[in-house]
C-alpha cells in the first residue's frame, strides 16, 4: 500500500505499508529527492493526488505546494513555490525518480492515469490548467486551462476520456483526439439551485469517480451530496 502524505510546514512524503510486515516505512522524501528547498524554494509539501500504478508497475504521483506558504506569493516572490513535480517509485528497485517540473509555480492538485497511452494528467492549482505528462516521451503539455472549478478528482476512462469538474456545474471532459476541454450540456445541481462550492466559492461537481460497464459510463458523487452516473 502506497500512501503520499502532506505536511505543514515540511517535506511530503511517499509512505509505504507492508501487510506482511505489518511495517510502514518513507520510500522518498520530496524535498531530498526534488531538492527545491535546498535551493531556497518554497517546499513540495503534498502529494495531495491520488497515486497512480502503471501497467509497468511503477507507482506514479505529483507533489504540490505547502499551503502553509501563501500560494499567491508563488507569483511574485522569485523564490516562492517553483512548481510541482512528476514523480515514480519503482517498489522492486526502491527507487524514486524525478521528472521534472510539471507547471512553472503552481502546484498539482489531482492526477489522474491512462495506463494504455502512458500519460498521466494533472490538473494545476490555483489556475485549472490540465496537464499531460507522456512517460514514453518525457514530455509535459499544458492542454489550456480546463476549468475555474478545482475539485479534487478527475477520472480517465478506459477510452482515454478525461471528466473532471467545468464551469458553473458542468462536468468536462477532455479526449486526446480532439485535443481540447469541453463543457458537457448536463449541469448538476444539489441543494435546489446551488451547486457545492470550493474554498473560493467555485462550484464544483463531482468527488471519487469510479468507472463501469467498460467506459460507457462512471458512478461518482456530488461533494457532501447525492451519487449520479
Amino acid at each position: 500500500l502506497y500512501i503520499g502524505t502532506c505536511c505543514q510546514g515540511g517535506s511530503a512524503h511517499l509512505i509505504e505499508y507492508n501487510p506482511d510486515k505489518n511495517v510502514i516505512r518513507s520510500v522518498c522524501n520530496m524535498d531530498d529527492l526534488i531538492k527545491d528547498h535546498s535551493r531556497g524554494y518554497a517546499r513540495q509539501g503534498k502529494i495531495h493526488n491520488p497515486l497512480c500504478e502503471g501497467a509497468d508497475g511503477l507507482i506514479y504521483g505529483a507533489t504540490h505546494m505547502d499551503i502553509m506558504f501563501p500560494f499567491w506569493s508563488s507569483f511574485y516572490d522569485s523564490h516562492g513555490y517553483a512548481g510541482g513535480h512528476w514523480f515514480c517509485y519503482d517498489p522492486k528497485s526502491e527507487q524514486c525518480i524525478d521528472f521534472g517540473l510539471a507547471c512553472e509555480r503552481e502546484g498539482i492538485l489531482t492526477t489522474a492515469m491512462d495506463s494504455e497511452r502512458q500519460i498521466i494528467y494533472g490538473l494545476a492549482w490555483p489556475r485549472g490548467y490540465l496537464l499531460a505528462y507522456d512517460i514514453r516521451k518525457g514530455t509535459t503539455e499544458n492542454k489550456g486551462r480546463a476549468s475555474v472549478n478545482l475539485n479534487r478528482f478527475i477520472h480517465c476512462a478506459s477510452d482515454g476520456t478525461v471528466y473532471l469538474s467545468g464551469t458553473n456545474g458542468h462536468i468536462a471532459c477532455y479526449h486526446p483526439d480532439k485535443d481540447f476541454v469541453e463543457d458537457l450540456p448536463v449541469r448538476l445541481r444539489q441543494f435546489g439551485n446551488q451547486t457545492e462550492q470550493d474554498s473560493f466559492g467555485r462550484e464544483m461537481v463531482f468527488t471519487s469517480p469510479v468507472e463501469c460497464e467498460n467506459g460507457r459510463s462512471f458512478v461518482a458523487a456530488i461533494l457532501r451530496g447525492d451519487m449520479f452516473k
